[in-house]
């Protein structure tokens, strides 16, 4: 979906380089959360031709001391790529790709305020088959194929006689 009178902000005026022939380029824009965990930012790369899949996507680097995520005397963080979103906005070719925070180069450790990472452990870890047994009512284990709850191996669930989980 392309928006055709995509305003600039500028009393109300259509921009006019929404429209300017990019060619076979494509502007990739970035975007990750900031050191504060309630704020995106986000910054643009051109690309030469549409990426195939997301690993075709070059990790890129920020300076963190202007959002709050430096860490000691390097504040490069950098930002990997994880998945890829036709762009709206700017139509065409152009994506919006979503970035997780990882330290600087050479450690490779997620970021502290990295909390997308974590989040995707341990959804991966939901996917695997589990067993729901209802103790008294006789109703059947089910398998999960899909990642429709977190209910994990090392999640703590207050006892109950009425609910088993097996994993």
């Amino acid at each position: 979906m392309v928006f055709d009178n995509l305003m600039d902000g500028l009393n109300g005026r259509p921009n006019p380089f929404m429209k300017l022939d990019q060619g076979d380029k494509v502007q990739a824009y970035y975007i990750w959360v900031d050191g504060s965990l309630e704020n995106i930012r986000g910054k643009t790369r051109t690309l030469d031709s549409v990426p195939d899949s997301v690993d075709d996507l070059p990790w890129w680097n920020f300076d963190g001391s202007s959002t709050n995520q430096s860490t000691g005397e390097n504040s490069d963080v950098l930002i990997k790529p994880v998945s890829i979103f036709r762009d709206p906005f700017r139509g065409g070719n152009n994506i919006i790709v979503m970035c997780e925070t990882y330290g600087p180069e050479g450690e490779g450790d997620p970021h502290p305020t990295n909390s997308r990472h974590e989040c995707a452990e341990n959804m991966e870890k939901a996917a695997r088959p589990c067993s729901l047994v209802r103790n008294r009512t006789g109703i059947h284990p089910v398998r999960l194929t899909q990642p429709t709850s977190l209910l994990l191996a090392t999640t703590r669930f207050p006892r109950s006689p009425v609910l088993t989980i097996v994993v």
